[in-house]
């Protein structure tokens, strides 16, 4: 039975100690050990079609990101990896909640599940649950969760889980390629990936659990 105990977890925290810090001391209080990962430089080779610092930025995340699933995949015996960012408040009742998430994403037969995201409506309402429509209409015994596939523009990575199976698929499709375009805004080679070809179609899977207030205004967080 996948337990917190066999998933691998992982937080991308770049170039700043205070976030590491604190995710650390996080991580310590759920008894959770979790490995720590800088991301990548801005010279790094992958970034050299990157055409101005903001997309630097977003790439150098992207690669970040895809780093912490090489080395899931290839140096993990665990099947499932957890990975997030360093801004973000992970539930205290994490432990408990987490074994529960871990087998439904089994029974669902899911790649990936966003654990975290925060969005200013509850996503049950009338009005708002045709952008995120129920993933499986049939209940599962005993959930006390849904599980809603998210739009097609949705930014942010939070905290996701992910399959080792799913992590090799990602690894194939944009793994070994440069990111951006050209000086002249082509695309210059075949290697090269681009806002336009990384498809929210990989990425498909949310839930959202409860509500909380930020400056009196109510967001509805996931678990992380």
């Amino acid at each position: 039975m996948p337990t917190i105990s066999n998933c691998e977890f992982y937080c991308l925290s770049f170039n700043n100690e205070k976030k590491k810090k604190s995710m650390e001391n996080r991580f310590k209080n759920l008894d959770i050990q979790c490995k720590f990962y800088h991301g990548i430089k801005h010279t790094d080779k992958r970034l050299k079609y990157a055409k101005n610092n903001l997309n630097i930025r977003q790439w150098s995340m992207t690669y970040g990101h895809l780093d912490i699933i090489h080395d899931f995949y290839y140096y993990s015996n665990n099947e499932y990896a957890v990975i997030c960012e360093d801004d973000i408040v992970i539930h205290k009742d994490f432990r408990q909640i987490f074994d529960k998430v871990i087998m439904d994403l089994k029974i669902l037969d899911l790649d990936i599940l966003l654990l975290g995201y925060i969005v200013p409506y509850n996503i049950d309402d009338r009005d708002i649950i045709s952008n995120y429509p129920l993933k499986h209409k049939i209940i599962i015994l005993n959930s006390i969760f849904n599980y809603h596939n998210y739009p097609e523009y949705l930014s942010g990575s939070h905290m996701y889980v992910i399959t080792k199976k799913f992590a090799k698929s990602l690894l194939d499709k944009y793994y070994n390629k440069f990111a951006g375009f050209d000086n002249n805004g082509f695309i210059v080679d075949k290697t090269i990936i681009t806002p336009f070809n990384i498809s929210n179609a990989d990425f498909h899977d949310i839930k959202i659990i409860k509500k909380c207030k930020i400056n009196n205004r109510e967001f509805h967080p996931t678990i992380a």
